[in-house]
């Protein structure tokens, strides 16, 4: 989304549209578990970002609450850290010679996102699993361009294909448990 634009209602319309369609898709039994994740917004003009946290995240209340009510197993999984802001391209900055790896790395702070759809469940506990990989892209207050010798990025915001195959073992227990119920 274009940090320059508002929510107008129109956009707000047509947001909400979408995730009603997306929760009528996938709601009840139809599929044995429906996992969802969202990009963060980053940045609304004319908006603080808390207000446009807070509005996602209660968006993402009423989406959940249905999905809930049509007893749809969930797992929503936190969104990823996103080191665009800081670093166009990952690979880019990990090539250049002249670059210490720590030069590819920014803030825990700056990079994971607040997540509004993971609040959301969170707050609303009961029924919906939840997963945070974050902690194996950062370690306590720093984030990595590349984690155990993997490029983590395939630009400045895409999670690399490999990197996303080491981390099947850390998600595969939390689908398994949702799966549980």
């Amino acid at each position: 989304m274009d940090a320059n634009l508002d929510f107008t209602p129109d956009r707000s319309k047509a947001c909400r549209a979408w995730g009603e369609r997306a929760v009528k898709a996938t709601s009840g039994n139809q599929f044995d578990l429906v996992i969802a994740t969202t990009r963060n917004v980053h940045g609304v003009a004319s908006s603080t970002q808390k207000t446009v946290q807070s509005g996602l995240e209660h968006g993402y209340e009423g989406l959940l609450k249905e999905w809930l009510a049509e007893k749809t197993n969930l797992l929503v999984l936190h969104d990823t850290p996103f080191p665009e802001d800081t670093l166009k391209s990952i690979p880019d900055c990990l090539a250049n010679p002249l670059k210490n790896i720590a030069d590819c790395s920014g803030s825990r702070g700056t990079w994971v996102p607040e997540d509004p759809l993971y609040a959301a469940a969170k707050k609303l506990g009961h029924g919906i699993d939840t997963a945070d990989l974050n902690d194996h892209f950062c370690r306590e207050d720093r984030c990595y361009g590349a984690n155990g010798g993997v490029v983590t990025y395939f630009d400045g915001s895409h999670v690399s294909a490999t990197y996303a195959a080491t981390l099947a073992p850390y998600l595969a227990p939390k689908v398994l448990e949702a799966l549980d119920g």
